[in-house]
């Protein structure tokens, strides 16, 4: 599918702010537990984000994180796959760049897990939903339409 350009909605600007907050003032985090949360930005990727763009070389990447979360792929592939990962990411540009920062998230194990460190400037979540910004916006959004309709 060809990127196309929207036209710049400065209502957008925060939609990953106001949707981690929407998801946050429903109780979501407190009654769902991660790995289903986790499983929810997995399939939303493949299914709704990776179709923007004709590489496939980001489904791998999906793949590696299930089967980390199944317990088939250890933390240690996890780690040579982000760095074969990242240095696609430095050839890319456009949309599969952005697409390609996305699903490097999902080889990092503690993100997985969700395991959140102190330093850690932003939550697993506002990551992801940051990440769908960077890539489209309106992403975040259809998200939270796909947590509503799969909850």
């Amino acid at each position: 599918m060809a990127e196309t350009s929207l036209p710049h909605n400065p209502d957008m600007d925060d939609e990953d702010v106001r949707v981690e907050d929407e998801l946050e003032t429903l109780g979501f985090f407190e009654s769902t537990p991660w790995s289903i949360f986790i499983t929810f930005c997995l399939d939303f990727t493949e299914t709704v984000v990776l179709p923007l763009d004709r590489d496939l070389t980001c489904h791998n990447d999906l793949d590696l994180a299930r089967g980390f979360l199944a317990k088939d792929v250890t933390g240690e592939q996890l780690t040579s796959a982000r760095s074969q990962a990242w240095h696609r990411h430095d050839r890319l540009n456009g949309i599969a760049k952005d697409i390609q920062r996305l699903t490097l998230i999902f080889l990092y194990p503690d993100l997985l897990q969700g395991i959140e460190s102190p330093e850690d400037p932003d939550s697993h979540c506002f990551l992801f939903l940051n990440l769908l910004l960077d890539i489209r916006p309106g992403l975040p959004t259809a998200f939270l339409d796909y947590v509503y309709e799969n909850s």
